[in-house]
């Protein structure tokens, strides 16, 4: 099944990627990952809790609520969701940051802390075999905001 996400999404490992996806990406991407034994070990980085219930991973919510049953971590709390995904990814294979997590730190913090954190990440996935996903939408950045992303992660191609 490895072929099956390299071609479609061309993504490599000690890479990070910024997927700025039609409504269906991330759905798609999940079902495609549920059948990768290359991708064993998923984070999946949340701003909501109740989407892809389905798939086995890891899960942190991006909250400032306290939940049961949920690992969660503050959008305020740049440092440590950093911190965990630099942690995970020396076991991990994949982690993903997606259905709004990266535009509510966004709207919690300054855009500067958010690319200086991806940027960090961006240096430790590099040097490990994991793969780093930053799902994010397109209109909640400036052209400038975009571009700098785009210099750092990888686009997707679709």
């Amino acid at each position: 099944m490895e072929s099956d996400i390299r071609a479609e999404y061309k993504i490599e490992n000690g890479h990070s990627y910024i997927a700025i996806p039609d409504i269906n990406f991330l759905d798609n991407f999940m079902e495609i990952h549920k059948n990768n034994e290359n991708y064993e070990g998923l984070v999946y980085i949340s701003g909501d809790a109740r989407k892809h219930k389905n798939i086995d991973a890891e899960r942190i919510w991006i909250t400032g609520e306290n939940v049961e049953n949920y690992s969660h971590i503050p959008p305020t709390s740049v440092v440590k969701i950093s911190e965990n995904i630099v942690k995970y990814a020396e076991n991990k294979k994949l982690i993903i940051m997606g259905d709004n997590a990266g535009e509510y730190m966004i709207s919690q913090n300054s855009y500067k802390s958010f690319l200086n954190m991806i940027n960090h990440i961006n240096d430790k996935i590099m040097n490990s075999n994991s793969t780093f996903l930053l799902e994010i939408d397109e209109n909640v950045l400036d052209k400038k905001e975009l571009a700098f992303l785009k210099r750092t992660l990888h686009p997707i191609n679709f």
